[in-house]
């Protein structure tokens, strides 16, 4: 006779069942607290990048820097997951890439966002 018994694969099934299964990337989606969604709200609104990470335009490399990883922190995917974060997060870097270059920097204060980035105007 078959030795074998329950329905084949049935073990299986349950091994399987208790295995964690995958991060989702989309999980937690909309769970985000007042305050993120209200910061990735701000930040889709602010055209100004010095206005994003809130300094004069007179502040230095050191106060973009702390201002930007502060932002950054706030907005990464892996912590804020109001909807839009990770363009916010984006614009942030893009921000932050022509702050910290002093030859970006001074196109942007002359020119704007277009002119710093290498598009035309």
């Amino acid at each position: 006779g078959s030795g074998r018994g329950g329905a084949p694969g049935a073990s299986n099934g349950r091994a399987r069942s208790s295995a964690t299964p995958p991060p989702d990337p989309n999980a937690g989606r909309g769970n985000a607290t007042p305050k993120q969604k209200e910061l990735v709200s701000k930040i889709q609104r602010t055209k100004d990048y010095y206005e994003l990470f809130g300094v004069a335009r007179s502040a230095t490399g050191d106060e973009i820097k702390k201002a930007y990883r502060k932002l950054a922190l706030q907005l990464h995917p892996d912590k804020n997951t109001a909807e839009g974060s990770e363009e916010a997060f984006k614009k942030v870097n893009k921000a932050w890439d022509v702050l910290s270059d002093s030859n970006k920097r001074a196109t942007y204060d002359n020119f704007g966002a277009d002119a710093a980035e290498g598009r035309p105007g």
